[in-house]
């Protein structure tokens, strides 16, 4: 299948650990190619959507499907799936030289001259074992690894821990390539957005096993404004609106929420030097995730 042929769909997704819920009820499609940022605090069910995507486990009840078919123990949906992390070990008896060898030898999709060639980018030694790597060096190989096999759908946890500057760029870059040259889906997690919230197409926000909000970036952009003005005043134009964050100072205020202010409001705000603006993406993200600003 090509990454086009791809839908990744949940229905009523519910998985529980004993009497513990790790996700409840989460829906959601994503039609490839596309490169979805999830975004959630650590126990928001990011890592517990990956495992059930990836075919570890069965949901306790609803529905996972890549391609109308369940992934888990699917041979046909998982060849054409790569999922790292971290935590991903190699062949310990090879050299990253021989990894990458291995690699292209499991699947004739993998470009083993471009994963030397990127590697190199990296400046990761491929006479090394993964053993002697530091925590950043595991991540560039990670993130050699999943651009060099092209598979349909990518899975990354948390890409660019340990990484500085430079490689991060670097892999923003490749991603960027990537998509260019060969599009396919990649569901990219991490804990906070940063830098790479500007890659992103689609953004899914998880928080105490739910969805908080799932769409494309021309959503996010105008799905919360920011409020400020005088305090009477901002109040008057959010009045009956859920409120995400309030700031004050030397007597202004301003307070977050839901792009829903009536034509009124929008009037009153005019009026009384209130200014109304699209909360960036990120900020959306951290706002919705409950995350550490």
């Amino acid at each position: 299948m090509t990454a086009h042929s791809y839908r990744i769909e949940a229905s009523d997704l519910v998985r529980r650990y004993g009497r513990y819920t790790a996700l409840d009820g989460v829906s959601f499609a994503v039609e490839g190619p596309a490169v979805l940022a999830m975004v959630g605090k650590n126990g928001s069910g990011k890592s517990t959507l990956m495992r059930l995507l990836n075919g570890w486990e069965k949901p306790s009840s609803g529905r996972i499907t890549v391609g109308g078919r369940a992934p888990y123990d699917c041979g046909k949906v998982l060849k054409d799936m790569l999922f790292v992390d971290e935590k991903v070990e190699f062949d310990f008896t090879l050299t990253l030289g021989g990894i990458l060898e291995k690699c292209a030898f499991m699947d004739g999709r993998f470009d083993l001259p471009y994963a030397r060639r990127l590697a190199a980018g990296f400046g990761l030694n491929l006479k090394k074992r993964q053993s002697q790597l530091s925590k950043g060096m595991r991540s560039q190989l990670n993130i050699v690894v999943a651009l060099a096999f092209n598979r349909p759908i990518t899975v990354m946890d948390e890409p660019v821990s340990g990484l500085d500057e430079g490689s991060r760029k670097l892999f923003y870059g490749q991603l960027v390539r990537s998509q260019s040259e060969n599009p396919r889906t990649f569901l990219i997690s991490t804990h906070l957005l940063g830098e790479f919230e500007q890659y992103a197409d689609t953004f899914m926000v998880l928080t105490g096993g739910k969805i908080a909000a799932y769409d494309a970036r021309e959503a996010f952009e105008t799905l919360l404004v920011r409020v400020t003005g005088l305090g009477e005043n901002v109040d008057k134009v959010v009045e009956g609106l859920e409120v995400y964050e309030t700031k004050t100072f030397a007597g202004m205020k301003s307070v977050t929420v839901a792009n829903l202010i009536d034509r009124a409001g929008k009037k009153f705000a005019a009026e009384h030097n209130v200014d109304i603006r699209h909360v960036p993406v990120n900020d959306v993200c951290t706002l919705l995730g409950e995350l550490d600003a």
